[in-house]
């Protein structure tokens, strides 16, 4: 997309600005563990965006107009822009392409979902089991190499 965009602005500026922009928010995301994640990925892209826009207002000696300022705010609410749009979005993607993601895993991770309240009261050694074999699971799975957080969440309800 951003080689598309450079291509229709016909400027070499924008499209490294997104690429830049967007690798960004694709690393700071890469494990994200609670919804707060959003917020720090949304925080890496104001900062990859301003210093990208400084260093092409400094290149081309406009640093201190009106642009510059222009620019500078633009720059900060793409950031905060794009973590509210991902924070809105993700659990709608998730859904409809029936991907599973770490922050859905976290929801049911959580013990105090309904399910795992009926356990605990109704059968409070099923309910200890299942919890002890989570972290032996999650453990093992550190050990290998695989996603712990979704052996955690299988074990709890296996």
């Amino acid at each position: 997309m951003s080689l598309l965009s450079g291509y229709w602005l016909q400027d070499a500026f924008f499209p490294i600005y997104t690429f830049v922009g967007s690798l960004s928010a694709a690393f700071s995301l890469s494990v994200a563990r609670s919804g707060r994640l959003f917020l720090r990925g949304g925080l890496y892209v104001i900062f990859a965006n301003v210093c990208l826009v400084m260093i092409f207002l400094i290149s081309k000696g406009e640093l201190f107009t009106d642009r510059a300022l222009s620019a500078i705010i633009f720059a900060v609410f793409s950031g905060v822009s794009v973590s509210a749009i991902v924070s809105l979005l993700l659990p709608l993607l998730e859904y409809t392409f029936k991907i599973t993601t770490d922050i859905s895993l976290l929801e049911l991770l959580d013990l105090n979902q309904p399910l795992m309240k009926m356990l605990m009261i109704n059968a409070p050694g099923t309910y200890h089991h299942s919890v002890i074999v989570g972290n032996l699971v999650e453990s093992a799975a550190e050990a290998v190499g695989v996603n712990p957080l979704l052996a955690r969440v299988s074990s709890y309800y296996h």
